[in-house]
């Protein structure tokens, strides 16, 4: 379990990027992201790639992969 530390979304599609930050919540038997606030004025249709970096606590991570945006 992370106790603190920050996740970062980074959203991109073309020439666009969208990064959103969000701090890490402590839940029972895991730790998450609070969430990502993301005005849909920021992302237009079509496919996001997508990449999800996390660090606390002396540890980090990353995914990625992609979204569709209607």
């Amino acid at each position: 379990l992370l106790s603190s530390g920050t996740c970062t979304l980074t959203l991109t599609k073309d020439s666009k990027t969208v990064t959103k930050t969000a701090d890490i919540q402590t839940l029972a038997q895991s730790s998450t992201c609070k969430g990502f606030d993301i005005a849909t004025s920021e992302l237009s249709s079509g496919t996001w790639q997508f990449k999800m970096t996390l660090s606390g606590d002396g540890i980090s991570g990353e995914t990625s992969g992609k979204i569709e945006v209607s």
